[in-house]
């Protein structure tokens, strides 16, 4: 969590009201051990917006019908039930409060002077498109008479001029596959683990070494296949336990086991896994 929401969370703490949805929220996302930044990626919100929804406090978030949108998603990735954290929502006294409209600012009325100046900004405006006009017409001519001079023709390749080489096809690649290797350290040799990751749908993928270090820490698209070499145990966290495949030191990993809601966290390659 960044200094910024981590403060966040903790000067507010103390005001989370008992009735609301947000510490439960907060709660279910602890025991998953997800990060608030991780959370804002999944979610496609800021980090902030996801504290003030574990914080209860919707003054900072757009109007009840994007709140109930944000807590329904916020409940799926979480394995709880949308429909309940929405009612706990729905039963705070300022869930419904309708837009104050005499907040809303009305445009000024346009005046004689408005007039004026509008009219002159009118006029000079069509005096540049004016002077444009004319200077685009004086700029095809020219590009008209510079087209009538023709460049001489190569001359043709006689019997003994000899070929020129063929250019060496480039190497193709596939855009869609591609390896981390982390650096082997020194010192006694440490078993290595290889996985590959397979992302049938987009999904955000965070995966660390034995020392902690991110070994990959992006959304990952669709079609998209990682190969990762490095020092086991290796740390797998998957925002969409469904939408990738993993395969683990050559055989073929169940990920569904360690679901959790839509996310899944878990360890390979430690002792007795």
């Amino acid at each position: 969590m960044s200094e910024v929401t981590e403060v966040e969370a903790t000067k507010n703490a103390s005001a989370v009201s008992g009735g609301g949805p947000g510490g439960l929220l907060r709660q279910a996302r602890a025991d998953l051990r997800l990060p608030v930044e991780e959370v804002a990626k999944l979610l496609n919100l800021s980090p902030r917006q996801i504290v003030a929804l574990e914080q209860d406090d919707y003054e900072h978030l757009p109007g009840a019908t994007y709140v109930r949108g944000y807590l329904r998603n916020y409940a799926l990735l979480l394995g709880l039930a949308p429909d309940k954290v929405v009612e706990s929502y729905n039963c705070l006294p300022d869930a419904a409060r309708p837009v104050d409209l005499t907040k809303l600012t009305t445009a000024p009325e346009i005046g004689s002077g408005d007039r004026l100046v509008k009219f002159v900004t009118l006029m000079v405006a069509a005096i540049v498109l004016g002077l444009a006009a004319v200077w685009w017409q004086g700029r095809d001519e020219g590009i008209v008479k510079s087209a009538g001079v023709s460049k001489p023709a190569a001359p043709a390749a006689g019997p003994n001029t000899p070929a020129a080489p063929e250019a060496a096809a480039p190497a193709v690649t596939r855009p869609d596959a591609r390896s981390v290797v982390s650096p082997k350290p020194a010192g006694p040799a440490a078993p290595r683990a290889r996985l590959v990751l397979t992302a049938a749908r987009e999904s955000w993928v965070d995966i660390r070494d034995a020392d902690g270090d991110k070994l990959l820490y992006e959304t990952l698209p669709p079609g998209q296949v990682v190969t990762i070499e490095a020092r086991a145990p290796l740390s797998v966290f998957l925002g969409s336990a469904d939408g990738v495949r993993l395969e683990f030191n050559g055989s073929e990993y169940n990920v569904l086991q360690h679901k959790h809601g839509q996310v899944a966290r878990f360890t390979l390659g430690a002792a007795g896994r």
